[in-house]
């Protein structure tokens, strides 16, 4: 996300925090964000914005199961997966927090 959001060139620092900020500050350019953990919130407010309903299937399950899952992705493999996706984590939460906090406040 930080490196689309914050404009970054390939060779710019796009785990820096100015770049995470940045990426923030272009979000509030957006008329509507959503989030994968509120999509019937993400719909209505679309249709309150714009009109027409959406109408969003759900298409990349993963095969694989839960448990499995767990197996599969140890706690080693997890922290490098966490690192690698550092700022774009920052970037989602903070998204995931305001969008909590605007259907909280409907």
């Amino acid at each position: 996300y930080v490196r689309k959001l914050a404009d970054e060139s390939p060779e710019s620092d796009f785990t820096s925090t100015a770049a995470i900020n940045k990426a923030l500050r272009n979000l509030k350019n957006f008329s509507i964000v959503g989030v994968l953990e509120d999509m019937d919130g993400f719909v209505r407010d679309y249709r309150k914005m714009f009109g027409p309903k959406l109408l969003i299937k759900a298409k990349n399950a993963n095969p694989v199961s839960k448990r499995r899952q767990q197996e599969e992705i140890t706690d080693e493999i997890r922290q490098i997966v966490e690192e690698i996706c550092r700022p774009d984590i920052a970037v989602y939460n903070a998204v995931l927090a305001q969008a909590k906090s605007s259907r909280e406040s409907v």
